[in-house]
């Protein structure tokens, strides 16, 4: 049977981001206390300082690969790019 993933409001997010920029405890230590993962902690507490700092640059979206961009290998030890067909 199929585990359902947790959903978590938008203000525990926010209390757990700010308890992790205060410092007080580690993010090890927060982890263990509300049962996260630490990539998760640090991953909300960067969002939750973007959206506070909006001077903070955000990151580029990234491009989609098309077919002919996927298809494009350098050659190596040549000035020159071939396009596979």
């Amino acid at each position: 049977m199929k585990k359902e993933r947790r959903k978590f409001s938008a203000s525990f997010k926010a209390k757990v981001a700010i308890e992790a920029i205060k410092e007080q405890q580690t993010i090890q230590e927060l982890a263990v206390k509300y049962e996260l993962h630490p990539t998760q902690i640090n991953t909300w507490k960067r969002n939750f300082w973007i959206m506070r700092n909006p001077f903070l640059p955000r990151r580029k979206a990234r491009q989609r690969m098309t077919p002919k961009r996927r298809n494009f290998i350098p050659r190596l030890g040549s000035y020159r790019y071939r396009w596979i067909s």
